[in-house]
């Protein structure tokens, strides 16, 4: 049987999810976004459950998605797989009565910088960094990035982070709405308790609700823009060089580790 791709622990009223693929830098492989699934749509049934606070394991929140995957064609099925991830994750995480915390600690990169950003809340180290380099690669972005980034940032800046692919740091983040709360490095695991004894003061149901208001009106374009990646990454993939500049980035990130 697979090692499991997420750990999560109870305590409480808060279920921790945290990406638990150290070795890979938590590397969001397919397997891990439907784990991940699972494990929302299970804690998304439970009334003792109020909170999730996402994390990665190593000092680093998540390195994007798994290179390793992309080497080849994408699977036949690609598209419909796709929806059905990010249904079970991204969309899913806008829409369960829970109110959800994302700790980055290291770096969030790509589709792990997405799902960072899919929380209700975000906090960060001030050392952290984000960046959406899906480009670099020669693919389009996604894990919902086409909707987060310009519904936080607004489109100029979205524009500019998800075309050039450059490093965002905290400071920067925080200024342009994609995180909420920065702390010094190594206290986050202690501003994360802090922000829930603050969001304890409400009840469960004005919460829910309060979310709900937020998200709501523009889950149908969030769906649409979520469609829309899975539809157009086939197309990106086609590409001669996407391949090759795939290739390209392993061989760097082999040379570094080594």
């Amino acid at each position: 049987m697979p090692a499991p791709t997420i750990r999560v622990d109870i305590d409480g009223d808060t279920a921790y999810v945290t990406l638990s693929r150290p070795q890979t830098r938590n590397a969001l492989a397919r397997a891990v976004h439907r784990e991940l699934g699972s494990a929302i749509d299970e804690i998304r049934s439970s009334d003792a459950l109020r909170f999730i606070v996402l994390a990665g394991d190593g000092g680093i929140f998540s390195s994007g998605g798994d290179l390793s995957e992309l080497e080849s064609e994408l699977p036949a099925d690609y598209v419909d797989d796709y929806w059905s991830r990010m249904r079970g994750t991204i969309v899913a995480l806008s829409e369960i009565d829970q109110i959800v915390i994302s700790k980055i600690e290291g770096a969030a990169i790509g589709a792990g910088a997405a799902l960072a950003l899919a929380a209700d809340i975000v906090i960060a180290e001030a050392t952290a960094k984000i960046r959406f380099p899906f480009v670099h690669l020669g693919f389009v972005p996604d894990a919902g990035s086409t909707w987060i980034v310009p519904r936080n940032a607004g489109f100029a800046i979205a524009r500019d982070l998800l075309l050039t692919g450059r490093w965002v740091d905290m400071s920067e983040a925080q200024q342009i709405g994609l995180v909420s709360r920065i702390v010094e490095p190594n206290t986050a695991d202690a501003a994360v308790s802090g922000l829930l004894q603050e969001l304890r003061q409400a009840p469960r149901g004005a919460l829910a609700l309060t979310k709900t208001l937020i998200n709501g009106p523009e889950r149908d374009d969030m769906v649409r823009a979520i469609r829309s990646e899975g539809s157009t990454q086939p197309i990106a993939a086609s590409n001669e060089d996407t391949q090759s500049l795939i290739t390209q980035v392993r061989k760097r990130a082999r040379s570094t580790i080594s």
